[in-house]
């Protein structure tokens, strides 16, 4: 009988756990997206689930897999799944993985292969996150406090003494620190050492100087050995292991060394090497790091690798704060070699020395949605896969996901065919990539992008030394980017950057903020085509607030830059012949390679193919900026507009180009309020009488943007009317909302915008509707201006027709509108009581008729008045007529 009882609660407890887990599986459609709902975008598959299996880190090896009895680990559901495939089971699998930490500091790397396919491996809604975490946990209170009896006090900063605490990291079984390696231009990336995390938020080695302050050199003295200035390497002297990185002799080339001798007479210092290949110049930067001495402000810390002691300040409580030390150095923690359309989304990657994830292979849409890859020793994810003839190798990326704290690459991105011109359509799309290039600061950008037909768009990157996206790629297409605050630490160098080549061509920059480029170097530059790079297309960017040059075109051939806003920077358009002294016989070398001159590379590129295939025809005319254009930009309120420079053997630049013309120069562009971002032009704005300019669509720039619909729309696929409860329920905070109409479409024609009529506002003064007298049937061209509480004004593109209804009153009135990132809305917070209105409804948006009863609101709430409507008067069209002033 026991036995009986036992397997019936056995028999209950999987019965509810399948009922949990169809649950689960209905509402984690919405896991795990920074705030906003999961929908749209790869890596969905509109399909039943015909197998499905649960993780959880407190799972059984020998579990069956169920929300009752999961899994703990990825392998056992991948083993359980491809067991079911062997007998015959197709179709999708889902994996839900529940939150908690899933130990990966030394554990083998999880991979998928060939036989892998069709399986989602998603986190549950409403659980924590689940971390794959290469790092060891540790908890606040091990610390102990620093005092006087300690053997170090006196090296301790003064600042310091009675906030700096210690840890013995042995008594965590950790005995393997790490080891701090050579880095900078031109080597390869070297995994990281261990370092400190508390509450996502990676600490920083006891440096001097402190943020973003450096030391200058006073003058070389060889390739490793400098002079410095001041008496700071005094406090050095008994330091374990100290180390410098800085800029030593080209801007673009940083180099990180560990410091061999100091000697205080002479004052100076010597290196253990030379950190790059081009000496050490005055007037360069650096800083010295790796210091217990220099651990002077919170967020700084040491460790002493001969004691095993690891030194804290801490820059918040630790009580209950997240701390990890990096620990993973065995390879990725996740691998896809040939695998396909596999699914990963709201995972939590992290704490590793070395890179997170590897997609290679023939792999084929694999997709991380709404994931974090974070603390990274090295590259966050390298995407290479390996084309093959039957399509694999495609499609692989990110979507939504967030890339933080790296000290390499973000995402190296790869694939396709260069000599067959077959995309590899790889992507990095939606995603928030910032604080990388931690440790290798120089050609270590958010998204290296390599090989044929590669997708970067929507995603916002920030805060990193060097360039944000580095151009190896042929045919790629960098779009609606919105990328500030990167190429802080250095010079001649750029947001976007690419050079050297005249086969990475027809790569597509089109749509891009890019803003606040600045690091008091020279030669600062928003997009940079350096060294003859040509072949680009450079097409309806914002350039804002660049330090130095906007846009830089050194020498190349066949690039277009087009229909670009270039505005608040010192050069506008930098151009010159560079291609007359760095152009040499390794372009031709590429371009046969490829086969330049047989199809597909001379169908696609007859430009290229035109060029002789023999060195010795080619001339300074051959290597100048030829075919070039230059038209139909926006440059205003910048130092110089365009300057060119003149290297010997070549006429001036701009004598080369194909076009220099329809260029907005001296004029203002009439922007609605470019300081606080929004670049929408006035009506009347002079940009608009250059024939074949088009306005930039910047209220798609951006992650927030990613799933709003291209503007303009056709009116039949606008959000449609309104309900007035559904304008209630809002909570956005607008000043005011103008409707502006005319007869025209809404070019720069006088009386295009001739008539205008407020829909709302000001705050808190309700939704006002004034009548607008549409003559019957005649087709009117609208725009909305709506100005938020920031004051910021926001226009939305044309958008028409609007059809008079004979009644005076136009049924658009309450169309959402086109106020931000987020989409298309309008709101209602109260009515202004010194003011009669009558409300007015109809069923069909053609009889308006007023509400029985009312011929104007109570003063006191429109909420509580719309409370008293019926379920069917609520889902009613209403609009609001302003009566009189009281």
């Amino acid at each position: 009988m026991l036995k009986n009882w036992m397997s019936g609660c056995r028999l209950l407890v999987l019965l509810c756990g399948r009922f949990v887990t169809f649950l689960l599986m209905l509402s984690s459609w919405a896991v795990f997206s920074f705030g906003e709902d999961v929908e749209g975008g790869p890596g969905l598959f509109d399909e039943p689930v015909a197998i499905e299996f649960h993780v959880a880190p407190d799972g059984r090896l020998d579990a069956e897999g169920t929300v009752a009895d999961p899994f703990p680990d990825l392998e056992g559901a991948r083993n359980a799944i491809r067991s079911r495939r062997s007998d015959g089971e197709e179709g999708l699998a889902v994996v839900w993985v529940h939150g908690g930490d899933y130990d990966y500091r030394t554990r083998p790397t999880f991979t998928l292969g060939s036989e892998d396919r069709k399986t989602v491996y998603r986190a549950v809604a409403g659980e924590s996150l689940p971390r794959f975490t290469g790092g060891v946990r540790v908890d606040g209170s091990s610390f102990e406090l620093v005092d006087e009896s300690s053997d170090v006090w006196d090296r301790i900063d003064t600042l310091a003494r009675g906030h700096l605490l210690k840890l013995d990291l042995s008594s965590y079984g950790i005995s393997d620190f790490g080891v701090l390696r050579n880095r900078g231009f031109n080597q390869s990336m070297p995994d990281g050492h261990m370092e400190l995390v508390v509450d996502d938020e990676m600490m920083q080695l006891g440096r001097y100087p402190n943020g973003d302050e450096f030391s200058f050199v006073a003058s070389g003295v060889d390739s490793r050995t400098f002079v410095y200035s001041g008496n700071r390497p005094e406090r050095w002297t008994e330091a374990e292991d100290p180390w410098l990185h800085g800029i030593w002799g080209r801007d673009w080339a940083d180099g990180a060394r560990a410091v061999a001798d100091i000697d205080l007479n002479a004052r100076q210092i010597k290196m253990t090497s030379s950190p790059t290949q081009y000496g050490i110049s005055s007037n360069q930067y650096y800083f010295a790091f790796n210091l217990l001495e220099e651990i002077d402000e919170p967020g700084e810390y040491y460790i002493n690798r001969d004691t095993g002691i690891l030194y804290f300040w801490p820059d918040r409580d630790l009580s209950n704060a997240r701390i990890l030390l990096t620990k993973r150095s065995s390879g990725p923690i996740i691998r896809t070699n040939g695998a396909s359309d596999i699914t990963f989304e709201g995972l939590v990657l992290e704490a590793s020395r070395t890179r997170l994830v590897e997609v290679v292979g023939g792999s084929t849409r694999v997709v991380f949605r709404y994931c974090r890859l974070m603390h990274a020793g090295n590259t966050a994810i390298s995407i290479n896969p390996q084309m093959g003839a039957d399509g694999s190798g495609r499609n692989n990326g990110l979507y939504r996901c967030e890339l933080k704290n790296l000290a390499g690459v973000g995402v190296f991105l790869e694939g396709g065919d260069l000599s067959s011109l077959e995309p590899g359509g790889n992507f990095v799309e939606g995603c928030r990539i910032h604080n990388f290039s931690r440790l290798s600061w120089t050609y270590r950008p958010a998204v290296s992008l390599g090989g044929v037909g590669q997708i970067v768009r929507h995603n916002e990157i920030f805060n990193a030394p060097h360039s944000a996206i580095l151009l190896r790629s042929t045919a790629s297409l960098v779009e609606y980017n919105h990328i500030y605050d990167v190429v802080r630490w250095s010079g001649d160098s750029a947001a976007i950057y690419g050079g050297r080549s005249w086969v990475r061509r027809r790569n597509i920059i089109r749509y891009n903020h890019i803003q606040d480029i600045a690091s008091g170097r020279p030669k600062v530059t928003g997009i940079y085509l350096d060294d003859a790079l040509s072949g680009t297309h450079v097409i309806g960017n914002i350039l804002q607030g660049i330090q130095d040059r906007a846009t830089t075109n050194n020498g190349g051939r066949d690039n277009v830059w087009s229909n670009n806003y270039i505005i608040d920077s010192d050069v506008g358009h930098y151009t010159t012949t560079m291609g007359v002294i760095q152009v040499n016989e390794d372009f031709l070398t590429a371009m046969r390679d490829v086969g330049y001159q047989q199809p597909p590379w001379s169908t696609a590129f007859p430009e290229l193919a035109a060029i002789p295939d023999d060195y010795s025809l080619w001339t300074n005319e051959t290597k100048a900026p030829q075919n070039t254009i230059f038209e139909r930009n926006i440059l205003w309120n910048n130092t110089e507009d365009i300057s060119e420079r003149l290297y010997s053997g070549a006429a001036n630049p701009l004598s080369y180009y194909a076009s220099l013309s329809d260029n907005l120069m001296g004029s203002d562009p009439m922007f609605a309020d470019p300081q606080n971002g929004d670049f929408t032009l006035h009506f009347d704005s002079p940009a608009f009488a250059i024939p074949g300019f088009v306005e930039i669509p910047f209220g798609k720039i951006g992650r927030g943007a990613l799933n709003v619909r291209d503007w303009p729309m056709p009116l039949d696929e606008r959000a449609g009317q309104m309900t007035l409860s559904a304008l209630i329920e809002s909570d956005r905070e607008i000043e005011s909302v103008v409707l502006f109409y005319g007869d025209l479409d809404g070019g720069s024609e006088s009386g295009a915008w001739s008539h205008s009529i407020v829909t709302r506002g000001p705050k808190n003064s309700g939704f006002v509707q004034v009548r607008m007298d549409l003559s019957q049937d005649e087709i009117y061209y609208a725009r909305w201006r709506v100005i938020d509480e920031n004051g910021v004004v926001r226009w939305t593109p044309t958008f028409g027709p609007l059809i008079g209804d004979g009644t005076g009153f136009n049924p658009i009135q309450v169309t959402e509108v086109a106020l931000d990132d987020n989409g298309f809305i309008v709101t209602l917070d109260g009515l202004d009581v010194r003011t009669k209105y009558r409300l007015l409804r109809s069923s069909d948006l053609k009889s308006w008729t007023p509400v029985v009863g009312s011929e104007k609101f109570p003063e006191d709430s429109m909420e509580s008045f719309i409370d008293s409507f019926s379920q069917e008067e609520k889902s009613l069209f209403y609009m609001v007529d302003r009566v009189r002033e009281e």
